[in-house]
């Protein structure tokens, strides 16, 4: 198998569970009900060449199978891309990572140098309760959870709302010092959580990167809602040597408010103007990619989206849901699935058509992910999770006093006509 990845060789972050961890996609080893690795309180370098990773490094060279790595590898087998396989083309033909590799196959997986990528999660503290996130990523969405649950008695509807039993938010503070006790060999630092910007060690960070001197010399990427966006921060991050807003927005208009909830888009869609008016009156250096988790939920609603982002110069950046696997698109309706994927192949057209006198990458890139998601529908489905889609749909509606089938009553009928319920 092909599992050499970039990340062992350049990143490093934190778990929420407050565990070290070379990707956001790696799923730690859990024993007795708790996350194992080194804890973020220990020094960056436990982490860095410990013998785990070291031997993580060696595999990925050889090809061999990295435990905890079944994200990607599930997202290759399904659609033929995953982050591992984008890492790969980013780095292909970085001679300092070229390098880094050679030196690692060397000595036995040990790198004689910090990673250059840090990432800070800032654990699942969030404002908004997403409806493809879990309580891993929202605390709101734990305490909506444990609410629905209080009252099913039914195991199966009960297990369609996994809850957290302890908290994730830990003190991080140690970790945030290792950061700056390496601040000098650090490239690129990536904010994540949750929701960095309620976060008030974000701003710490942010602060301590500025009046350091140091940020005239490190990207930044920050992945965030929005919600919390202004122009100070907007004057801030201009400070950094590159930036990189990745935005998430699963959907506009309804579409956004169903999916993203109980967030408004008037109050969306201003931040977006305001984020847009400040780089085009701004000399800045800041790239906007907008991530859209593509799901059920708002599949077909993708289309107008990509226009939208494509006529704000923002990267339209489509991430196929692979879990939970009734909201991943492969699994919805058989006699659904050749109409979507017309529609899908008519955009591809359209967009070749319509940007034909001014090709670039963005195009090449939004066409490469959309011919992805073709390949990822027209696998098979799993019918269990016909079921329950409709079942967490219809609980989670009636909590939220939303209604999907209002929403888009083409997809929903086609999964109750499916429906064995």
């Amino acid at each position: 198998m092909n599992s050499f990845c970039p990340n062992l060789f350049n990143h490093v972050m934190n778990d929420s569970y407050g565990v070290y961890k070379a990707c956001c996609l790696h799923v730690p080893e859990i024993k007795d009900g708790k996350v194992t690795g080194i804890t973020v309180d220990q020094p960056l370098e436990s982490f860095w060449n410990s013998k785990e990773l070291a031997e993580d490094r060696v595999k990925s060279i050889k090809g061999e199978y990295i435990k905890g790595c079944d994200v990607c590898y599930r997202a290759e087998k399904d659609g033929g891309a995953s982050q591992r396989t984008d890492l790969v083309e980013v780095y292909k033909e970085d001679k300092d990572f070229i390098e880094r590799v050679k030196s690692a196959r060397e000595n036995k997986g040990i790198l004689n140098h910090s990673p250059i990528s840090v990432e800070y999660r800032v654990g699942n503290l969030c404002n908004l309760k997403c409806r493809m996130c879990s309580p891993q990523d929202s605390d709101l969405i734990n305490n909506e959870y444990k609410e629905i649950t209080s009252t099913l008695t039914d195991n199966s509807l009960i297990n369609l709302f996994p809850t957290l039993k302890d908290p994730v938010n830990i003190d991080m503070d140690q970790y945030c010092n290792h950061i700056k006790d390496n601040v000098e060999d650090i490239e690129v630092i990536r904010f994540s959580g949750g929701e960095p910007l309620i976060n008030k060690s974000f701003y710490e960070l942010i602060d301590f990167f500025i009046e350091s001197g140091h940020s005239f010399n490190l990207d930044l990427r920050i992945n965030t809602n929005l919600t919390k966006l202004n122009l100070d921060l907007l004057t801030k991050f201009s400070k950094f040597k590159d930036v990189n807003i990745d935005f998430s927005i699963d959907g506009i208009e309804e579409t956004y408010e169903y999916v993203r909830y109980p967030m408004r888009w008037k109050v969306i869609n201003k931040k977006i103007d305001m984020l847009e008016s400040f780089i085009k009156n701004n000399k800045t250096n800041i790239k906007v990619y907008a991530n859209y988790t593509v799901q059920t939920y708002n599949l077909l609603h993708m289309l107008d989206a990509i226009d939208f982002f494509l006529e704000r110069n923002f990267i339209p950046v489509l991430h196929p849901v692979t879990h939970p696997q009734y909201l991943n698109i492969k699994n919805i309706p058989d006699a659904l699935k050749e109409n979507v994927v017309s529609k899908i192949y008519k955009k591809i057209d359209f967009l070749k058509l319509k940007y034909a006198d001014k090709p670039s990458s963005n195009i090449n890139w939004v066409v490469s992910k959309l011919t992805s998601i073709i390949s990822l529908i027209k696998l098979d489905s799993e019918k269990r999770s016909i079921n329950d889609f409709i079942q967490f749909t219809d609980i989670l509606d009636k909590k939220r006093n939303q209604d999907f089938l209002k929403l888009d009553p083409f997809i929903y009928n086609h999964f109750k006509s499916q429906s064995i319920l």
